[in-house]
């Protein structure tokens, strides 16, 4: 192979430049798809919702089982759509930075029903860019009970 005419400074900055790049638009991409995943899950939840399922209480496991096979995903997502849809009836709130935050941490809040304090953990993760396992650690922590 034909040795390069281009100075090892050179090349070593361009390839630094070149990977910050490439690690900006993956960031950038990443957080494009929990933007959609969000969108996403909501209106799945919202579909879910609308059809006021006509199974018995004790089914919906059941067929949200089934469901989620016939979808290729998970019971547990088709759960936690229909979770997250019903704990935001109204619709997303419009702050960008609550679309960014992943699915998984969305998840993580779902259980939380005091709307105080799943807004209080849902701040947090926001400004303080937790992850899904750093808000779990903060929730069995009952950090919003150390706070007040």
């Amino acid at each position: 192979m034909k040795e390069l005419s281009i100075r090892k400074e050179a090349y070593e900055d361009l390839c630094r430049e070149l990977t910050k790049i490439l690690e900006e638009g993956r960031k950038k991409a990443v957080a494009a798809v929990s933007v959609i995943l969000i969108e996403t899950y909501w209106e799945m939840g919202r579909r879910l919702s609308e059809e006021r399922l006509s199974v018995d209480r004790g089914e919906v496991t059941q067929f949200f089982e089934r469901l989620g096979a016939d979808l290729g995903v998970g019971r547990t997502v088709i759960h936690n759509a229909w979770n997250f849809y019903r704990t935001y009836p109204d619709g997303l709130p419009d702050d960008p930075a609550f679309r960014r935050l992943s699915w998984g941490t969305h998840t993580a809040l779902l259980p939380i029903v005091d709307e105080e304090k799943r807004t209080f953990y849902l701040e947090r993760a926001i400004e303080d860019g937790w992850s899904r396992s750093t808000l779990r650690k903060a929730i069995r922590a009952d950090l919003y009970r150390a706070h007040k």
